[in-house]
């Protein structure tokens, strides 16, 4: 139990689809692109929108079901986001604002589509702003139309599958991009 409150804490801290399920890079050398499913962008952006407004009930209601199954339940989880928020204020870090930004091409996981979007975040720490990037696994339980996320800055390809046992390994997880400054 201990893991799973280990690594649900550190969830949120600091229709297309692939023809042959492999993800085609951009000229860039990047998986992600501008994404052209528009219900996933909306789900992505209020998922991001409620985290930044610490709306927990929406963040976790948005969440893979088994994250929050393994994580504790939703009162836990509840808790655990408002502790880690709270960590984060008492150290002079503001949420200012986050979007979804980019992601990969949409494939097949089980009975389950999932792809990779690429979520920033601006922060204010101590008066100095900075945009960080994470990528969160956006997964579609119902063909498409509504979408739940799971941060992968913890995980692998192997490790995402002890939560979500359906993850497709072809859908190569990209390295995290660096912290930036934003102009104030």
């Amino acid at each position: 139990m201990r893991l799973f409150t280990f690594l649900f804490a550190l969830l949120f801290t600091t229709a297309s689809f692939a023809q042959d399920d492999m993800i085609i890079e951009d000229d860039d050398g990047s998986p992600f692109k501008a994404i052209e499913n528009e219900g996933l962008t909306n789900d992505g952006k209020a998922f991001v929108d409620a985290f930044i407004s610490k709306d927990y009930n929406k963040v976790i209601e948005m969440s893979h079901p088994n994250i929050v199954e393994m994580g504790g339940g939703d009162v836990f989880m509840k808790k655990l986001l408002e502790d880690d928020r709270m960590m984060m204020e008492q150290q002079s870090i503001k949420y200012l604002s986050g979007s979804i930004i980019e992601g990969t091409d949409i494939i097949k996981a089980g009975d389950e589509l999932h792809c990779i979007v690429s979520q920033s975040i601006v922060l204010e720490i101590g008066g100095t702003k900075v945009k960080s990037f994470s990528n969160l696994l956006a997964a579609s339980l119902d063909g498409g139309n509504n979408w739940k996320f799971v941060n992968l800055d913890q995980h692998d390809t192997e490790s995402i599958k002890v939560f979500v046992p359906s993850y497709n390994t072809e859908l190569i997880i990209p390295e995290r991009r660096p912290t930036e400054n934003v102009a104030n």
